[in-house]
């Protein structure tokens, strides 16, 4: 945010906050869009993205609720992602990856894992 970046006064950044023509919630599900298309992504990481962009933590939430995503197939995604670059990974290998890499949950990395077959 620019706001940050300048010396405003607080009445400045407050009115300009109140006079905002945007909504932020959408600015949030947009960028949401934007993160699961380019990668295979956690909800984990899109709420750790979008809060690093400065974004609300009700907007996360308005995101994440209206983002039509299912993770599980998000996590499949990571898997490939991750074997193409260690071919050789072991189940236990894999599901580290992505829980403790791509911060999927235990349940997603193990459907990740059954369905690429490790």
């Amino acid at each position: 945010m620019q706001f940050l970046d300048g010396d405003w006064e607080n009445a400045e950044i407050e009115y300009a906050i109140a006079n905002v023509d945007a909504d932020f919630n959408e600015m949030a599900l947009e960028r949401a869009r934007q993160l699961i298309a380019d990668m295979s992504i956690s909800e984990a990481y899109v709420r750790y993205a979008l809060m690093n962009e400065m974004y609300m933590e009700s907007e996360s939430d308005y995101a994440i609720a209206n983002l039509d995503c299912n993770w599980e197939l998000e996590a499949v995604g990571a898997a490939w992602d991750w074997l193409d670059q260690y071919p050789d990974s072991t189940h236990d290998e894999l599901h580290n990856l992505l829980t403790i890499n791509s911060w999927f949950t235990d349940a997603e990395a193990d459907y990740a894992c059954s369905y690429v077959g490790k």
